[in-house]
C-alpha cells in the first residue's frame, strides 16, 4: 500500500470516527463525562492501532524494491537477500494488537540473518511496543512485578503477566549494571579527566540487608553523592542540606564496592571537587573506600552513630531505658556537638579508673579516642558540613528497602544487582538521560545472541551423536545427547486395558495388522 492509499484510507477513518462518536452520543444524552471519556478513548485506540500498523509497514514495503539501496548486513556490510516475510504482533493501548510484515533478510557473505524492519524501527524483544517495554520496566523499577501490571492494564488497556514484568526488568537491569561495569574498565583504562565538580561535595556509604530465597539474607552497599548547601536557621539553629543526591548500590564485596563506585564518583565529578566530606561510621572498609577515591577528604564521624556508643555507657551507669540514661545522654551530646569531645574524654577516663572493668566504659571509650579528628563536631559545624549520614539512612530505605524489602519479597541472588541498577536510575532521576543507552544495549543483545546461534549452527557436530543447542545469555551451549543402547519401539501389552474397548482394539488392529 503506497502513501496514496494510506492517506485516503486514514481521511475514511477520520470521517468514520466523527460521525461514530456524533451518534453515539445522540443515543446516550445522559452519558457522564467518565462515560464520555471512555467511549472516546475506546475509538481512538482502535485507530490508533491501524495508522500505527499502516505508518510502521509503509518502510516495510519501500525497504526491498528492486534497483533500491536495500538494508545491509551490520556486520560485512554486504547487502541482504530477501528470504521471505514473517509477521509480528505488538500490544498497544487499549490492548489493541498492531500487526507488522517485515522481510527475513540473510547475507550472502557471512550468512547472517536479521530483520531490517526491527533494527529500523528499534523494536525491542517481545510483544510490546518500545514505549510500553519502557513503561512497564519503569513501573516495576517503583513497586512490585504484579502492581505493576496491574497498573499497566488500568492506566493503558495493555495487558501483560507479571513474570514478563519481571523478566523485562531483570534483563534490563542487568543491562545496565553491565554497562557500568565496562565503563569502569574503560576509565581504568583511558583515565579521562573527571567532569567539573560542585563547590562542596559529601559522600557517604552504608549497607542495609535484603532477603534472598531459601531465608538467606544479602548486605547491600549504597553509595550516595550529593552537594553542600550553604547552612540555614531552622527552629533556632544552623542546618546545613546536602542536596541534588546520587545513588551507587550493589550487592558485592567490599573491594569490588569500591572498584566499581568509580563509575558514580567519576560521573559527579568528584575528583574535581574543591571540598569533599565523608560522613559515615566508623567501619574499615568505608574509610579504605574514601582512601581509595577521595584520602583528602574531610571525615566526619556520623554524630548518631557517635550518639549510639556514648549512650551504651549511660546505659550502663543509669539503667538501660531508664530516664536518667536519657538525660545522661543528652546533656553528653549537646556538649560534644557544641563544645567538642575533650570534656567527654576526660568523664570516661574517670569512668574508666573507677570501673576498670566494664567493657561498655572502656571498649566504647577507645572506639572514640581512635577517631578523635572525626569528632571535631563544632569545628566541623563552623566550616559549614553536615556531621550526620541521614542521606545514606534515608538512601538505604528509598533505593533498597522500598522495593526490594516488601512484605513477603524473597530474592534470587542473581537478580539482585538488577534491580538495584533500576532502582539507582529512578531514585537519582536519571530514567530519561539513562533509559536511551539500556533500550541500544538489549537490541545489541538480541543480534549477538542471534549472532551466536548461527555461529554454533555452523560448528560441525560429531557424526553419530545427536545434539541439542541450547541458548541462554551470553554464550549458547551445544550439549550431546546420550544415544540410546537400544531404539525404543511402541508397545502394545495385551492385558493393556487400552485394549478393552471395542473403538480402541480398531484401532489397534489397524495400525498393528495380525502376522500371517
Amino acid at each position: 500500500m503506497d502513501s496514496k492509499k494510506v492517506s485516503r484510507k486514514w481521511q475514511g477513518m477520520s470521517e468514520e470516527m466523527n460521525t461514530g462518536i456524533a451518534e453515539w452520543r445522540e443515543q446516550h444524552p445522559q452519558a457522564t463525562f467518565r462515560e464520555i471519556e471512555a467511549e472516546i478513548d475506546r475509538r481512538l485506540d482502535k485507530y490508533r492501532a491501524k495508522i500505527l500498523s499502516d505508518t510502521a509497514n509503509l518502510s516495510a514495503s519501500a525497504a526491498w524494491k528492486e534497483g533500491a539501496d536495500g538494508p545491509v548486513c551490520p556486520k560485512c556490510g554486504a547487502r541482504l537477500e530477501g528470504k521471505g516475510k514473517k509477521k509480528r504482533e505488538l500490544q498497544v493501548r487499549g490492548g489493541r494488537v498492531v500487526e507488522i510484515e517485515r522481510e527475513y533478510g540473510v547475507c550472502p557473505k557471512c550468512g547472517q540473518g536479521i530483520f531490517p524492519l526491527d533494527e529500523e524501527l528499534e523494536l525491542l524483544p517481545g510483544g510490546l511496543t518500545p514505549r510500553g517495554h519502557e513503561n512497564l520496566v519503569r513501573l516495576s523499577s517503583w513497586m512490585p512485578f504484579a502492581r505493576a501490571t496491574e497498573l499497566m492494564e488500568d492506566m493503558q488497556g495493555i495487558c501483560v503477566s507479571p513474570s514478563m514484568s519481571r523478566r523485562n526488568s531483570e534483563a534490563a537491569g542487568a543491562a545496565y549494571a553491565e554497562m557500568q561495569t565496562e565503563e569502569v574498565e574503560r576509565l581504568e583504562r583511558d583515565m579521562p579527566p573527571a567532569p567539573k565538580g560542585a563547590e562542596k561535595m559529601q559522600i557517604s556509604a552504608d549497607g542495609a540487608m535484603v532477603p534472598l530465597l531459601h531465608g538467606q539474607w544479602a548486605e547491600v552497599r549504597t553509595l550516595v553523592i550529593g552537594e553542600v548547601r550553604p547552612a540555614v536557621q531552622e527552629r533556632g539553629e544552623w542546618v546545613v542540606h546536602t542536596r541534588n543526591l546520587s545513588y551507587f548500590s550493589r550487592k558485592i564485596s567490599s573491594e569490588a564496592f569500591e572498584r566499581l563506585a568509580l563509575v558514580e564518583i567519576q560521573r559527579r565529578g568528584v575528583e574535581n571537587a574543591r571540598q569533599v566530606a565523608a560522613v559515615m561510621d566508623g567501619s574499615d572498609w568505608l574509610q579504605s573506600l574514601t582512601d581509595y577515591h577521595r584520602p583528602d577528604a574531610v571525615r566526619i564521624l556520623d554524630f548518631p552513630h557517635a550518639g549510639e556508643h556514648i549512650s551504651q555507657v549511660g546505659e550502663f551507669l543509669c539503667g538501660e531505658g531508664t530516664p536518667q540514661a536519657q538525660e545522661w545522654l543528652k546533656e553528653r551530646l549537646h556538649r560534644l556537638k557544641h563544645e567538642g569531645p575533650e570534656d567527654l574524654f576526660a568523664e570516661l577516663h574517670q569512668l574508666q579508673a573507677h570501673y576498670p572493668d566494664a567493657q561498655e566504659v572502656s571498649g566504647n571509650l577507645a572506639y572514640l579516642k581512635k577517631r578523635e579528628p572525626q569528632i571535631q563536631y563544632p569545628r566541623f559545624q563552623a566550616d559549614g558540613w553536615p556531621i550526620g549520614s541521614g542521606i545514606v539512612e534515608s538512601g538505604n530505605k528509598l533505593v533498597v528497602e522500598a522495593r526490594l524489602k516488601g512484605s513477603g519479597m524473597h530474592w534470587a541472588e542473581q537478580h539482585v544487582n538488577s534491580m538495584l541498577a533500576l532502582r539507582n536510575i529512578v531514585c537519582s532521576g536519571r530514567w530519561k538521560e539513562d533509559w536511551p543507552k539500556i533500550e541500544t544495549r538489549l537490541r545489541q543483545q538480541v543480534y549477538r545472541r542471534s549472532e551466536q546461534l548461527h555461529q554454533s549452527r555452523k560448528t560441525p557436530t560429531p557424526v553419530g551423536v545427536p545434539a541439542v543447542t541450547i541458548i541462554t545469555s551470553p554464550v549458547p551451549q551445544i550439549i550431546p545427547l546420550p544415544i540410546p543402547k537400544k531404539p525404543i519401539k511402541p508397545t502394545n501389552p495385551k492385558d493393556n486395558p487400552w485394549r478393552k474397548f471395542k473403538f480402541g482394539r480398531a484401532l489397534y488392529q489397524r495400525d498393528y495388522p495380525p502376522k500371517k
